[in-house]
C-alpha cells in the first residue's frame, strides 16, 4: 500500500506488520529443540532413578542374605554347643553309677544303659556311639577302662530353608578313663586287709567294643567288638 500522505511511499507501519517469510519455520525448529532438549533430561532421570532402585534392591538382598546366614551359624553353633554340654555331662555323671558299671556283669552294656540314661533326662534326640575298652591283663589291685562318646544330630537352620537346606549335620567327641579298685591308704590299715578289686566273670573280649544308638530311649547293647584304631 502506498500513503498519498507520503508522496506515494510506503507505509512504515504498515511494512513492519508485514511477516517475514521463514519466521515461523524458525519458530517450529527453536520449538522442536527445545521439545527434546526436554525430553533428553526427562530420560536422564528416569534412567538414573532406575539405577538407583537396581542398586537398592541388590543391598536390600545381600544384607537380607547376610542378616539370615548369621542368624543360622549362630543357631548351629548354640545347638553345638548343646551338644558338647551333653557328652561332658556323660562324663561327669560316671561317678554317679560308678558303682553299677563296676559291679555290673556286662559293664561295657551297662555303662550304655546309664549313659543314654542320662541323655534320654536331658532331653537328647540324636545318634551316637559308646566306645568301651577294659585295658588287659587283669590287675587283682585295679582295673583301667577307657571310654569314647561320640554324639551326632542334625542341627535345624531357619534361613537356609528358604534354599531347600533344613537341617546341617552336627557332632562332637569325648574320651575319658576310670579306674576301678580297692586302695589302702597306709600298709597298717586295718580295716583293709589286701587290696582287692571285684571282676566280672565275662572275659574283657566280651564287653569291649563300640555300642551304637539311634536314640536315647533303649540300649542296644554292642552293635561292634571294633574299636576305633586310635582309641
Amino acid at each position: 500500500d502506498r500513503c498519498d500522505a507520503c508522496g506515494g511511499r510506503p507505509d512504515k507501519d504498515v511494512l513492519m506488520s508485514i511477516p517475514r517469510w521463514g519466521d515461523g519455520m524458525f519458530k517450529q525448529v527453536k520449538r522442536l529443540r527445545l521439545t527434546a532438549m526436554q525430553a533428553d533430561d526427562g530420560a536422564s532421570e528416569d534412567g538414573e532413578s532406575g539405577n538407583i532402585l537396581v542398586m537398592f534392591a541388590c543391598s536390600l538382598f545381600v544384607l537380607i542374605f547376610f542378616i539370615g546366614l548369621a542368624v543360622d551359624v549362630s543357631m548351629v553353633l548354640w545347638q553345638k554347643g548343646q551338644l558338647v554340654n551333653d557328652a561332658q555331662l556323660i562324663k561327669d555323671n560316671r561317678f554317679v553309677y560308678q558303682d553299677a558299671v563296676r559291679y555290673a556283669d556286662d559293664p561295657g552294656e551297662k555303662f550304655e544303659e546309664k549313659a543314654l540314661q542320662t541323655l534320654k533326662s536331658n532331653n537328647y534326640s540324636g545318634k551316637g556311639k559308646i566306645y568301651f575298652r577294659e585295658y588287659e591283663p587283669r590287675n587283682v589291685r585295679e582295673r583301667k577302662v577307657k571310654i569314647r562318646v561320640e554324639l551326632n544330630k542334625e542341627a535345624d537352620t531357619y534361613f537356609f530353608q528358604v534354599f531347600g537346606v533344613k537341617h546341617i549335620p552336627i557332632s562332637t567327641s569325648i574320651d575319658f578313663e576310670d579306674t576301678y579298685g580297692d586302695y589302702r591308704e597306709k600298709s597298717s590299715d586295718p580295716v583293709k586287709e589286701v587290696n582287692r578289686v571285684w571282676h566280672p566273670q565275662k572275659s574283657v573280649s566280651e564287653y569291649n567294643g563300640t555300642y551304637e544308638f539311634d536314640s536315647a530311649s533303649a540300649s542296644t547293647g554292642r552293635t561292634s567288638e571294633h574299636l576305633p584304631s586310635d582309641f
